[in-house]
């Protein structure tokens, strides 16, 4: 009985630390990446190595190389094996020693057996070293390895927004919805599809937005980016309860509350001028 009850436990304790990556993942993907940093600065201690590679990432991508430096370096002393750690270093060599670091995103490949999110990790690399033409490469060898996998289609889209930024959103979309598509579970694809619908079909946004909050009710981004769509095209009082869903987490950013305290004043003036 008491096996059982610890086994229960820690499973409950991982479950809840993972929950907690994915939404520092979450917003590291959508370039939130103060918001991304203090979810990983909290989750240091539970998980070392994932934490350090994103402190990382998000340091490099700000062009403080040496911190970033330091944070690969701490997550691989955590974990010595750990290869996204090992991609962080080699990353950093991108754009001093190309042949250095081709040699070891190739070393860490082998050692990954191909992993197609390993190697998209390395596509990720490229494309934050501004090699855009390799990063796409390093898409299609992950796309020969597991086509199904949602992190292809989401790499995809973000590839051809940074090469076209929004003359091709419908494509963009088309790509996030393919991560969908291929896990109906998969939260980000809802959000970053939502995103680019915002931009020319708001009423699709909010669709994809109920869907993953239908699946998924305590997704926060999912509230928030409601609230934000519901903003955009004046349904006031359902942003508001978007936002206040988001709000009572108390992990919103003070551009969050800016945009909570506009939608209060806008509902409050419709009110006024119906009365």
């Amino acid at each position: 009985m008491k096996k059982t009850f610890l086994i229960s436990f820690f499973a409950a304790i991982a479950i809840i630390v993972s929950a907690q990556s994915d939404l520092g993942v979450d917003y590291f993907s959508l370039g939130e990446y103060d918001a991304a940093k203090r979810y990983f600065e909290k989750n240091l201690t539970q998980s070392p190595a994932l934490s350090n590679f994103y402190l990382g990432e998000i340091a490099y991508i700000q062009g403080k190389e040496s911190e970033a430096k330091t944070y690969y370096d701490n997550g691989l002393a955590a974990d010595p094996n750990d290869l996204y750690n090992q991609i962080g270093q080699a990353q950093l060599l991108l754009k001093s020693d190309l042949k250095t670091a081709e040699s070891l995103f190739a070393a860490i490949q082998k050692k990954s057996k191909k992993d197609p999110l390993v190697i998209l990790a390395i596509g990720r690399a490229y494309f934050d070293a501004g090699m855009k033409d390799k990063a796409r490469l390093k898409l299609e060898e992950a796309r020969k390895r597991n086509k199904k996998l949602p992190q292809i289609y989401i790499f995809e889209g973000d590839l051809i927004k940074a090469e076209s930024g929004n003359d091709k959103l419908g494509d963009i979309a088309g790509k996030y919805e393919m991560a969908i598509y291929f896990d109906p579970s998969y939260r980000l694809g809802y959000i970053k599809a939502a995103q680019a619908y915002a931009l020319f079909n708001p009423t699709t946004a909010i669709e994809k937005l109920k869907e993953i909050i239908a699946l998924q009710p305590d997704y926060l981004l999912a509230h928030r980016q409601l609230g934000q769509v519901s903003t955009q095209i004046g349904m006031y009082n359902q942003a508001i309860v978007s936002y206040t869903k988001y709000m009572d987490a108390g992990e919103y950013s003070l551009e969050d509350l800016k945009n909570y305290v506009r939608v209060l004043y806008f509902s409050d003036m419709i009110d006024d001028a119906q009365k």
